[in-house]
């Protein structure tokens, strides 16, 4: 194997890119940076994870997926799309355009949610279905779903009212 080594002119001329390149070529193989690629596309939040190690995570396979993300509002949208939903819905009403913004915004509502007014307010909307008394399912609706109930006759028909208007009456009316 012949080894070329670089001249004075080249090594002086050599830049951080062009060494990075060099470098990367020889000791990470493109099959690996594609692996990176792809963990990356696929990247969420995990559900015991915090939102400080996602972003930690993120930041690590981003540098390989720079194509993916090449504006500050693609790597906001796509860190956003990565956050749990319990975090990621309440991002959704606000308008984030930088990655800081949504990192900041993500941070304190996984704070708000695990601790502050917000985990009261998950916790009081999140009431159980119980299930309905005629047919023992699980299932929201009331009086206005029995026609639906398995067994009930008077399935699909509804009380109605008809109103006629007749010609004698017509012509009287003004």
């Amino acid at each position: 194997m012949v080894q070329r080594t670089m001249t004075t002119e080249e090594e002086h001329a050599l830049t951080w890119a062009r060494f990075q390149e060099i470098f990367l070529a020889k000791y990470f193989p493109r099959n690996v940076k594609d692996d990176m690629v792809e963990e990356f596309l696929k990247l969420e939040q995990g559900e015991d994870e915090t939102v400080k190690d996602y972003e930690a995570r993120f930041a690590r396979l981003s540098r390989f997926a720079t194509h993916v993300i090449d504006t500050e509002e693609r790597r906001a949208t796509r860190f956003r799309n990565g956050l749990r939903y319990n975090i990621q819905k309440f991002l959704t009403v606000v308008t984030l355009d930088t990655y800081g913004q949504v990192l900041d915004k993500a941070q304190r509502v996984e704070k708000d949610v695990e601790t502050g007014p917000i985990k009261e307010l998950v916790q009081n909307t999140q009431n159980p279905v119980e299930p309905y008394k005629t047919c023992g399912k699980n299932h929201r609706g009331g009086r206005g779903m029995q026609n639906q109930l398995p067994g009930n006759n008077r399935a699909g028909t509804t009380r109605s009212q008809a109103y006629a208007l007749i010609e004698k009456d017509a012509n009287a009316s003004p």
